[in-house]
């Protein structure tokens, strides 16, 4: 036997399921993998800190070296300063110093990492900027050699006192890197551009973006020496060093290392401008020791989520369960074709809008039910008005004939004429037929222009034009002959001077054109918009009941439209779309 539950505990059970189940499974897979995860995001989020710290360091040895570079290559001011074979007077030789040493204030100007800078040649002729070692203490230094020997565009001198009498091997406060970059042209070299870098500047600039994780280091492989260290006593012994740098295989990385009696973990990355190479040592107790305490303040927090979780589950499932329940009794009365039900929900979930659009459906098909039983009423009624008279038919066509039959035998010519039109247009009234042919409605157009040319005694001349290739074309009839009578009867009766209508019968595009033109009296903006709105009270098919009847029919695209001018003329035109097709039967 099945038991019956409600939706309500089918969704209490299915989502308490779901989270014991997952809450179970997050629980094992945590206690297996914390340790590792841990230390995979201690090193990310550590060598992020070292590759933001290496690239904040090389974006100021580019920038220097750029610096150099310009100062270089400055033909106009630096390179003819440097060649002594440029003999000059007294003033051009003092406006030359004074254009170099501008030149070299400018380029190191917002830049304060830059101690100072020197230009010379090798007759001892210089110019300086800033705060630098003299020409002859500066050529003295055992690095300077490496400059003089030097056949690169780029030097870089390791940590060095840019002043002689300063004997501090510790502190980096009196210490420069130096950028040097021999100054050339066709002749040859002609002197060098140094610059000093104050090293305290990059130790703050390094310290930015470094966090109290460990100790940040440079050192230089090639001459097995530091370079930079964030920490004021020296972590690393010698043999430390050649420990770490026996690791130091790939252009970035991280390794594990006991150094001491400690374990660290190594992040390092090789410089691309400069043969240095950076080391981030982060104790491994420090590096786990934040995220030990987040785990435990974790599993707290998932106990509390879990017990909050639980009541939570349980609220939603009355609030939702309620709504859907609402909608579940209205939609049974929709079933008992009760379409005045209306659903009251508040919420702004999906279950809110679901019964705002089951209201909006109800709604909609009420309008529609009431706009189908308008139509159809408006349809049934003009097809009637269309297809019957005010009299008998059948009487009327068994009068006409006698009537014939005794203008016949009279001798009267003329009332035969009007008995065959008239009997013409009772037997199109006649067909049940809701479409006929185009070639079929100008010869009922025809019938009743031949009655009515007795009645006005030639008063006017009627002209048809239609394409040959549209004539099988079906149209609903009685579509023309009432914008002919409209302008028989207002257009061109009582003028004082030969009426004429003209039909055009054409195809433009995908439409049919229909077009009755009169040279009558015309019609004001007026009389226009009374003759779309009169409705046909008269015995006539009306203006008014062929709108009607056409957007019915083809929809609002189609329709009649008028123009008119008063005293000169006024056209009609119809637009229908074009339909092909074998003729109805009788």
């Amino acid at each position: 036997m099945k038991v019956k539950m409600s939706i309500k505990m089918k969704y209490v059970c299915a989502t308490l399921a779901v989270f014991i189940s997952f809450s179970i499974f997050m629980i094992i897979l945590w206690s297996r993998i914390t340790s590792n995860y841990a230390e995979e995001v201690a090193i990310v989020y550590a060598n992020d800190i070292l590759v933001k710290s290496n690239n904040s360091l090389e974006d100021i040895l580019k920038d220097v070296y750029s610096v150099t570079t310009i100062i270089a290559l400055d033909q106009d001011t630096i390179i003819n300063a440097m060649d002594t074979e440029t003999d000059l007077d007294g003033v051009s030789y003092i406006n030359q110093t004074k254009e170099v040493r501008n030149l070299l204030s400018y380029l190191s100007a917002f830049k304060p990492y830059i101690h100072g800078m020197m230009v010379f040649n090798h007759e001892g002729e210089y110019y300086t900027t800033g705060t630098i070692m003299p020409l002859d203490e500066l050529k003295s230094q055992e690095w300077y050699i490496d400059i003089a020997v030097s056949d690169t565009n780029k030097i870089i001198i390791n940590p060095h006192n840019y002043d002689i009498y300063l004997n501090d091997t510790k502190s980096y406060k009196n210490k420069v890197i130096t950028i040097a970059r021999p100054i050339t042209n066709y002749k040859g070299k002609l002197g060098y551009v140094i610059a000093d870098i104050k090293c305290d500047s990059l130790i703050n600039e390094i310290n930015n973006n470094l966090e109290s994780l460990g100790s940040y280091l440079i050192i230089d492989e090639k001459n097995n020496e530091y370079v930079l260290e964030t920490t004021e006593n020296r972590i690393l012994e010698e043999q430390d060093i050649d420990k770490i740098k026996s690791n130091l295989v790939e252009q970035q990385g991280n390794f594990s290392v006991e150094l001491g009696n400690q374990e660290y973990l190594i992040l390092y990355e090789k410089f691309d401008f400069v043969n240095w190479t950076s080391i981030y040592l982060i104790p491994k107790d420090i590096l786990l020791q934040k995220f030990n305490e987040g785990k435990e303040l974790a599993s707290l927090f998932s106990i509390m989520i879990s017990v909050v979780g639980v009541c939570i589950i349980y609220i939603i499932s009355y609030i939702l369960t309620k709504n859907i329940s609402k909608l579940n009794k209205a939609m049974t009365q929709i079933d008992k074709d009760n379409l005045d039900v209306v659903v009251t929900i508040q919420s702004k979930d999906e279950v809110g809008e679901l019964a705002n659009q089951f209201n909006l459906l109800t709604a909609r098909v009420q309008r529609l039910i009431n706009q189908i039983k308008i139509s159809e009423r408006l349809k049934t009624k003009s097809e009637i008005k269309a297809l019957q008279s005010q009299i008998n038919p059948h009487f009327l066509m068994n009068t006409l004939n006698t009537i014939k039959f005794l203008s016949v035998m009279q001798g009267a010519k003329n009332i035969t004429q009007v008995s065959d039109g008239l009997s013409s247009l009772m037997h199109m009234y006649l067909d049940q037929r809701h479409l006929i042919s185009i070639h079929e409605e100008i010869g009922y157009l025809q019938s009743y222009l031949d009655i009515q040319s007795y009645k006005y005694h030639d008063q006017f001349n009627f002209k048809i034009h239609m394409e040959d290739e549209i004539q099988n074309f079906k149209i609903l009839k009685l579509i023309i002959q009432p914008l002919v009578e409209n302008s028989l009867v207002h257009g061109l009766q009582c003028l004082e001077y030969k009426g004429v209508v003209i039909t055009k019968i054409y195809r433009e595009n995908d439409t049919l054109k229909i077009s009755v033109q009169d040279n009558g009296r015309g019609m004001t903006e007026q009389q226009l918009m009374t003759l779309y709105r009169e409705k046909d009270d008269s015995k006539s098919i009306g203006i008014y009941n062929v709108m009607t009847r056409i957007k019915l029919n083809y929809g609002e695209d189609f329709g009649i439209k008028y123009e008119s001018q008063p005293f000169s003329h006024t056209i009609a035109e119809i637009t229908l779309p074009l339909i092909e097709g074998e003729e109805e039967n009788d």
